[in-house]
């Protein structure tokens, strides 16, 4: 077992000794999964990524090994057949291979952008239907697409779907995010627009789902929590940041991926939860996993599974 297998190993096993049945929730940006001609396209350099196939077998390995019941997927391109339906050729085979591994039966489903026929850098949901259920159908969260001449917002449109443990027991919401990158003026004025765009439909997403239980997490590209974006969440959203420390998550040492949960849920729901995992490579190991799976790293929410509380 690597190093990497084994740090998530340990977590996994130091939250299970608490005696409860966990629920995890994560995120992976899988850095355009899909198009290995497309990753580092900066650099255009092997030991960065470019050019380096994603192997199903070793994606498997790691989505295993995080024990996930959801997982919120970035960067993930859209490599189906013609059929209509979009789907990742890497994720389809990586996740019949872990589904012939006992306790998984996984299933997934990508999200159209803002520009429909765009066929890239598609969010997406994977989970886990041995531990968790699926309810009703994807939610398109009717944010503006465009509020100024100047850029578009959203292009990675948000979508919600809900899950639940069974009758009666937890249910929430997951919204996977991939915000604007960038660290120039505009792109922090995009991410900001793209912040106040989904805190004002918050409402209309618990509405709809008739759940209080929002979970936002994904890539927001934030530089830092005190980012105009990141005060729109928490102060106009009324969402607590659960990487507030700012830890870091990708290759450079930013802080990009996150998790905001309501704040009035803290004490219900999510009782007890207080930051995301940020389950990095060793120190060691990084330069390998970027070259063979992202540049960024996988990050854990966990919360006690419990009887519904709305």
């Amino acid at each position: 077992m690597n190093l990497w297998l084994m740090a998530c190993f340990l977590a996994f096993t130091a939250s299970s000794v608490l005696g409860q049945d966990r629920i995890r929730v994560g995120a992976w940006n899988i850095e355009t999964l899909g198009s290995p001609d497309r990753r580092d396209y900066q650099r255009k350099s092997p030991s960065n990524g470019y050019g380096v196939p994603r192997k199903p077998q070793e994606l498997a390995n790691r989505i295993e090994a995080l024990r996930l019941d959801v997982l919120a997927l970035s960067e993930i391109d859209d490599t189906d057949t013609g059929d209509g339906s979009a789907t990742n050729r890497i994720l389809d085979e990586a996740f019949r291979i872990l589904n012939r591994r006992g306790g998984n039966d996984w299933t997934y489903e990508l999200f159209p952008k803002r520009i429909r026929r765009h066929s890239f850098l598609h969010t997406g949901l994977a989970w886990n239907r041995k531990r968790i259920r699926a309810v009703g159908r994807r939610f398109r969260v009717p944010v503006t697409d465009v509020t100024s001449r100047r850029f578009f917002e959203w292009d990675r449109h948000p979508h919600a779907l809900k899950f639940t443990r069974g009758k009666g027991r937890t249910d929430f919401v997951v919204i996977p995010i991939h915000m604007k990158a960038g660290r120039s003026e505009a792109a922090v004025k995009q991410r900001r627009s793209e912040a106040e765009a989904l805190v004002r439909e918050l409402s209309v997403i618990q509405d709809h789902f008739q759940d209080q239980d929002i979970i936002l997490i994904g890539d927001f590209n934030l530089l830092r929590r005190s980012e105009p974006a990141g005060r729109v969440y928490r102060k106009k959203g009324g969402l607590f940041d659960l990487n507030y420390s700012d830890r870091s998550t990708h290759i450079a040492d930013l802080p990009f991926d996150r998790c905001y949960i309501p704040r009035s849920q803290r004490e219900n729901e999510f009782a007890g939860v207080t930051q995301v995992r940020i389950i990095a490579p060793p120190v060691a190991a990084q330069k390998s996993f970027r070259r063979q799976f992202s540049d960024h790293w996988p990050i854990v929410l966990e919360f006690a599974k419990q009887a519904d509380d709305d």
